[in-house]
């Protein structure tokens, strides 16, 4: 019963502890917005024409900060709880060896972590492709501007540290001082005296490393042979990508490009890229030439670049040949860009998923491996 009362006592630490971190880093946050408020009506009482506004802004910009705040509240919540679950993970783990003990909640915390965001990048990129959300360049160049599957890995991997890095850090320090401030750490009194270091002890103490070191090293490379799978795996079934763009002028006031439809789930975009007057675009069939969407104008804008996606209806269309052909209606004529979008679908996730989970145990066994080569035994 007492052991209990005291499990439940370090519980409530590690709950604290992860609501500390949270309510820390939203105080971060305000000042830092504070402090851009108070630079920025620095800057704007030097200018004459509105210096007499420029106290206004600063506290149109603090009465934005209570619903700021607000926003954070599902967050609050989801540390609240993590601090909860790693507490009870600490306490867990106290029964295993020293070896162990300090490196299996870091362990888990990139892995879960490391999961959940490399996962979601993942997905959430290739979500953003079939949504046609990107409309910074031109779609006929889609395909080649495509990422590779490693490049986005790395490139997620730099907020997984982040965010894994934070969250345990963050929390042990928090955990720590809330041990200490409700007492629960043992006193020097309290604590039994270690050991007399013995040559036996000490070799002992490297023979338990070494099988330590040689268990993580396995497991980081079954790790990276999964991950090698995966992402083979992946840009498999990943989203497929064909672009590319069709000119249409008055000496050849018509063009074509042929489109292979694979998958269910597709969007089939074109733009206005760069032209004078308008023009058509009709999908039909290469088998009969029967057309399978109704014609879409556009216009372009007068010479000037424009990234104006137009979507066309092609969800019923079933697989098979397609060519799109695009026809000059008035004017000069000019570039029209068209990208053909088809989901990976389930199994890009599931692979997505994999992904993530390999990626984040990779890390995790890193940093392991590090730490047991850092933390030798000594000799002394």
């Amino acid at each position: 019963m007492m052991n209990q009362t005291r499990t439940s006592k370090f519980v409530v630490a590690g709950t604290l502890a992860g609501l500390s971190l949270i309510l820390a880093v939203m105080l971060v946050v305000t000042l830092l917005l504070f402090s851009v408020g108070l630079w920025q009506y620095a800057f704007n009482s030097q200018i004459p024409v509105i210096q007499q506004t420029a106290w206004l802004a600063v506290l149109q910009d603090a009465n934005r900060i209570p619903n700021f705040l607000w926003e954070w509240r599902w967050i609050v919540v989801a540390l609240t709880v993590c601090g909860m679950l790693l507490a009870i993970l600490d306490r867990f783990v106290q029964r295993y060896s020293a070896i162990w003990r300090n490196r299996i909640g870091v362990a888990i915390v990139f892995g879960i972590i490391g999961t959940l965001v490399l996962a979601a990048f993942l997905i959430n990129s290739e979500q953003s492709v079939l949504s046609g959300n990107d409309q910074s360049e031109s779609i006929a160049t889609l395909a080649q501007r495509r990422s590779s599957a490693w490049s986005l890995i790395f490139i997620g991997a730099m907020p997984m540290i982040g965010a894994a890095g934070t969250l345990w850090l963050g929390w042990s320090w928090w955990y720590a001082h809330w041990r200490r401030w409700m007492h629960l750490d043992s006193t020097p009194a309290e604590r039994p005296e270690p050991p007399e270091s013995t040559p036996d002890l000490w070799f002992a103490a490297r023979q338990a490393y070494s099988r330590a070191q040689r268990l993580i090293g396995v497991l980081l490379i079954g790790s990276a042979l999964v991950l090698v799978v995966a992402v083979n795996g992946y840009e498999q079934v990943r989203n497929t990508i064909q672009s590319g763009d069709l000119w249409v002028e008055p000496t050849a006031p018509s063009s074509a490009a042929r489109l292979t439809f694979a998958n269910p789930t597709r969007r089939l975009l074109v733009e206005n890229t760069f032209g004078t007057g308008t023009a058509s675009v009709t999908l039909v069939a290469v088998s009969n030439s029967a057309p399978v969407s109704a014609p879409t104008l556009l216009t372009f804008r007068d010479s000037r670049v424009s990234y104006e996606h137009t979507s066309l209806d092609v969800a019923g269309v079933p697989p098979g040949q397609y060519q799109l052909n695009a026809q000059l209606e008035s004017g000069p004529g000019g570039r029209i860009s068209y990208a053909l979008v088809e989901s990976g679908g389930v199994w890009s996730i599931i692979l997505a998923v994999l992904i993530g989970l390999s990626g984040s145990a990779v890390l995790a066994f890193v940093v392991l491996l590090l730490s047991t080569l850092i933390q030798q035994p000594s000799a002394s």
